[in-house]
């Protein structure tokens, strides 16, 4: 073995060694950054997934929202129709002639007698307005 004194010295040797220690810390700090840019990715990764299943619930709201309105305005129509209809069987009732206390009373016998029997000829003075008769006739006709 020599010793101390009798090395023989290699000019390259530092070089190399500090050329190395440079490439390791390089490499280390490279090795940092992909960590920290992997954990910033996976928190992105975590909050779009937040995200996408807070868009889903809101979506899903406004499917159940808009099903319940288009359910609602079924029904409107529905009701509006109802009421046109009544508005109609109203307009068409004739108001020029006396209400009888039997007719009244007897509405829905008045008009299955008036469906089993011809209708009355209609007078000259009430040829525009359609009879009680009639108007049932009309009012089961709708049913």
């Amino acid at each position: 073995m020599l010793k101390k004194e009798e090395a023989i010295p290699w000019p390259g040797t530092l070089a190399i060694v500090h050329s190395y220690i440079a490439y390791k810390a390089a490499k280390e700090e490279e090795k940092q950054k992909l960590l920290k840019w992997s954990s910033e990715l996976k928190q992105e990764r975590e909050q779009l997934e937040q995200k996408v299943k807070q868009l889903s619930s809101s979506i899903t709201k406004c499917i159940e929202m808009k099903n319940s309105i288009l359910s609602r305005q079924k029904d409107m129509h529905s009701s509006l129709d109802k009421v046109k209809r009544l508005i109609r069987l109203i307009q068409d009732i004739d108001l020029t002639k006396p209400v009888n206390s039997e007719v009244t009373s007897n509405h829905s016998q008045d008009c299955s007698a008036a469906a089993n029997s011809p209708p009355p000829d209609p007078k000259p003075a009430t040829a525009s307005f359609p009879s009680p008769v009639q108007n049932c006739i009309q009012a089961e006709e709708t049913k």
